[in-house]
């Protein structure tokens, strides 16, 4: 007897399953705000702006910002705030934005293949 419980109907066995996350890319803006997002440590009321910054990082690309400096960026903001949290009234995108060109011209002075626990 052949189970089909554990496939799609009318899927191929031939072809690999599709998961959500293995269609994620890492050069989109959508991939930059899902890394924005995943990187957040605060309750679920702090909601995340994706349209604003999905704008933030197609300009900074426009402008011609590698992702991976624009990855970096986020992750250098959330050592920031590690270190020095935000007042609770501020969102953390907005906090981002507002940011952004500090973060920016931090990145490009250290562009090294440093890693987060070097940062000073």
């Amino acid at each position: 007897m052949n189970d089909d419980w554990g496939k799609a109907l009318g899927s191929d066995e031939d072809k690999p399953m599709i998961t959500k996350m293995s269609t994620k890319t890492k050069n989109t803006t959508m991939a930059l705000v899902y890394h924005f997002n995943k990187s957040i440590e605060y309750p679920m009321s702090f909601e995340v702006n994706a349209l604003a910054l999905s704008k933030t990082f197609k300009n900074l690309r426009d402008s011609g910002v590698s992702y991976s400096d624009m990855y970096n960026m986020i992750d250098r903001f959330f050592y920031e705030i590690k270190q020095k949290p935000l007042p609770k009234d501020v969102a953390t995108w907005l906090a981002f934005i507002k940011r952004r060109d500090d973060l920016l011209q931090w990145v490009t002075a250290n562009s090294s293949d440093s890693d987060v626990s070097e940062w000073k």
